[in-house]
């Protein structure tokens, strides 16, 4: 059973948390602007979106960002304040052994951009080391969450139909476009809960 079903993992706020607010303000520390005018300029303007979806390398992103923040920050300035926002989900990393000792086959579909991705990389933390076969990510793909081509190419990819499909995702949105599909999707809530859903869901008849 379980070499027919695979498992997609949300990154941010499932496998790892993360607070924008850390990089608005490490931003506005570096520039002197107010946070809520850093907030603007980045999330309010559409260059996160861009970034995400691959429109923007590492240091066109950063050069932006710089540009709309009035400033002379190097490259490795802006990508370190932006990036530096995330720590583990402890919790999952129960969830994650017991995925493995299931031999169920499991990858990340995450909306984000090479910066964040690359520095979560970086950190080895074993929530994002294993037991993960693929990735399918934004900035890769070029369409984001709840944007039905991106659950396409993850169905490509894992080389799955969408009932073999199990999904856990933070925002409704993307959980609610993955059901329309025709996947089993779930909302996170915790760790404890999201074990028993996939336990239901491995075990089903």
């Amino acid at each position: 059973m379980a070499e027919q079903q695979f498992v997609f993992f949300d990154l941010g706020n499932v496998l790892v948390n993360f607070d924008h607010n850390i990089a608005v303000d490490a931003l506005a520390s570096l520039t002197g602007h107010q946070p809520e005018f850093v907030r603007h300029a980045i999330f309010g303007a559409g260059l996160q979106v861009d970034y995400e979806l691959g429109r923007l390398s590492d240091e066109r992103f950063a050069r932006k960002v710089a540009e709309v923040l009035h400033s002379a920050l190097e490259v490795e300035e802006v990508l370190e304040a932006y990036c530096a926002i995330f720590e583990p989900n402890i919790p999952m990393e129960n969830v994650l052994q017991w995925v493995r000792r299931q031999a169920v086959p499991a990858g990340i579909l995450s909306n984000t951009c090479r910066g964040h991705w690359e520095w979560i990389r970086r950190a080895r933390w074993p929530v994002t080391d294993g037991p993960f076969q693929l990735e399918v990510l934004s900035y890769q793909v070029g369409a984001m969450k709840p944007d039905e081509a991106i659950y396409r190419h993850a169905e490509q990819q894992c080389g799955r139909s969408p009932p073999q499909i199990f999904f856990v995702d933070d925002r409704p949105e993307n959980v609610y476009a993955a059901r329309r599909r025709g996947w089993h999707a779930v909302l996170f809530e915790n760790a404890e809960r999201l074990q028993r859903d996939l336990e239901s869901w491995l075990h089903r008849r």
